[in-house]
């Protein structure tokens, strides 16, 4: 279930906030994905639906380490290899164009 409203908006403002150095726009906790709602210039609907595959991809990753499992593992792997080269978002980023 994809969520846009006021609490969506304001997880991803605190994913963001943790995360300086890449702009994050969704975020995903098992069963939801959670996106803030940007205006159609900012982020066009091409945009929109590489978003929803990334943050699919992570609804898959949940489901593959559990609930207990996942957020360790993708935590773990931020820190040791950076956010943006974490197996689990390179994964994410790679069905992005599938």
């Amino acid at each position: 279930m994809i969520i846009y409203n006021w609490i969506a908006k304001i997880i991803v403002q605190i994913a963001d906030r943790l995360n300086k150095n890449y702009r994050i726009r969704g975020v995903t906790i098992w069963p939801f994905i959670f996106i803030e709602k940007y205006e159609p210039k900012e982020f066009n609907d091409a945009g929109m639906r590489r978003l929803r595959k990334h943050e699919r991809c992570h609804l898959k990753q949940w489901e593959q380490y559990w609930i207990i499992g996942f957020l360790p593992v993708y935590i773990y792997q931020c820190v040791k290899y950076g956010y943006w080269n974490a197996p689990l978002e390179v994964l994410a980023r790679k069905a992005e164009d599938e």
